[in-house]
C-alpha cells in the first residue's frame, strides 16, 4: 500500500524549495485516495489525507495552533457544543 502521507509531504517539500506546486498532481492524488477509500485504508486515514492536503496547499499558511483559533472562554454556547461534539467524534469518546 502506498504511503500517501509521504507523497503529500514530498510534494509540499518541493513547493517550499521554490518549485511551483503542481495543482494537477494535487487533484490526481485526491482522486486516487478517493477511489481507494475504504478499500485500502480506513475512513479516518482518508479524511486525514484530505485534511493534510487542504492545510498544506489550500490555505495561505498551514494552521499552526498559534495562528488561528479562539479561546474556549470566547466561544458562545452553540460553538462550544459544536466543537465539543467534533472532539468527541475525533477522539471516539
Amino acid at each position: 500500500m502506498k504511503d500517501y502521507y509521504d507523497e503529500i509531504l514530498k510534494c509540499f517539500k518541493h513547493s517550499l524549495l521554490g518549485k511551483k506546486e503542481d495543482s494537477i498532481w494535487i487533484n490526481k492524488i485526491i482522486i486516487e485516495i478517493s477511489k481507494n477509500y475504504l478499500i485500502l485504508f480506513s475512513k479516518k486515514k482518508y479524511l486525514n489525507c484530505l485534511l493534510l492536503i487542504q492545510n498544506l496547499f489550500m490555505t495561505d499558511i498551514p494552521d499552526h495552533f498559534h495562528h488561528k483559533g479562539k479561546l474556549i472562554k470566547l466561544l458562545n454556547p452553540h460553538e462550544y457544543e459544536v466543537y465539543t461534539n467534533i472532539l468527541r467524534e475525533e477522539l471516539f469518546i
